[in-house]
């Protein structure tokens, strides 16, 4: 794979949807394919996703959706056949084309935080993408940076959190994507929730806010859910800036999802941490809920009308009636 291939692994939605060079490119190269199994799947779902052997001039020399390692080890043997007995032309790449973007990237200002989910103990005799980790990037914006670096506590410290951010690790994060990706939770499945933070230091242009949350999540048939407890300490230098963020939540999950099938039986160990990230990656693998809208309205501001807010997250008025 390292002396023969450039490996690349990118994301469907935005390769498939968002318009960009790259999108280009590969909507072309991909159109090229004449593997029935491809044929059949796009038919049937419209969807790309599987390893595709590309030549830089958009010649197309193979595509499998197989994940054994022995069928994967034939495949690019046949295709690295292919690729000598018939060589891509020479392209040139632009400057343009280089810069241009391929993902929704964070806003100016924001901050990223790596998310992992595993589920434990582990279950036996459980589906093998059990066994797998689930990961994820979560968006703090500017704007609730910048309340959380001001926001003033009262004589016991308490402070509430930007409502928003609250909302969003309940519908986008606090989920089980361990085995591919989540339905996330839509408002009316937010059973319960209440966020409590304290700020427990502000010193030398830094402070710190410590949080802790309960949550009831689950389908308005009660086939899928989550509850349990979150908490976490984020902090803050300057005006703006994240110094760091760190959180667990755990409790008892259940159920399927439209692209997670087969989970274990019964309620379930899951498990999901939060740390800050600053790596090239971060910056440019948006939100799983970004990617799959293809924009992020709905991640930034994860309310509806009549369900907002504002000023910290309490329990759900109770007026409002969930819908099926």
């Amino acid at each position: 794979m390292k002396n023969e291939f450039i490996p690349v692994t990118g994301n469907t939605q935005e390769l498939q949807f968002r318009p960009s060079p790259s999108q280009k490119w590969f909507t072309a190269a991909m159109n090229r394919d004449e593997n029935a199994t491809h044929k059949k799947q796009m038919a049937s779902s419209m969807d790309p996703q599987g390893m595709y052997i590309l030549g830089p001039d958009g010649k197309n020399y193979g595509f499998t959706n197989d994940h054994y390692p022995e069928d994967i080890q034939k495949f690019i043997n046949t295709c690295l056949a292919k690729y000598k007995a018939d060589p891509p032309k020479p392209v040139t790449i632009t400057a343009e084309e280089l810069n241009s973007s391929f993902s929704k990237q964070p806003p100016k200002g924001a901050a990223v935080v790596r998310v992992y989910a595993r589920i434990w103990p582990l279950p036996e005799h459980c589906w093998g993408l059990n066994h797998g980790v689930g990961r994820d990037f979560l968006w703090l914006y500017p704007e609730e940076l910048m309340y959380l670096a001001t926001v003033k506590a009262d004589a016991n410290g308490v402070v509430k959190m930007p409502a928003a951010l609250s909302q969003r690790l309940l519908r986008f994060h606090l989920l089980d994507d361990v085995r591919g990706t989540p339905d996330m939770w839509r408002p009316s499945e937010i059973r319960k929730h209440a966020f409590n933070a304290r700020l427990i230091a502000d010193a030398n242009g830094e402070r710190t806010i410590k949080f802790y949350g309960k949550f009831d999540l689950k389908t308005g048939s009660g086939g899928r859910g989550f509850v349990g407890t979150i908490q976490g300490e984020i902090g803050v230098k300057g005006n703006s800036e994240l110094a760091h963020f760190k959180a667990y939540a755990d409790g008892k999950a259940w159920g399927r999802g439209t692209y997670t099938p087969f989970p274990p039986d019964g309620k379930y160990g899951l498990h999901i941490g939060f740390v800050d990230a600053h790596d090239e990656a971060s910056q440019v693998v948006p939100p799983e809920a970004v990617s799959t809208a293809n924009n992020d309205m709905d991640y930034h501001n994860p309310f509806v009308s009549g369900d907002r807010f504002r000023g910290g997250v309490t329990k759900r008025p109770k007026k409002q009636t969930a819908r099926k």
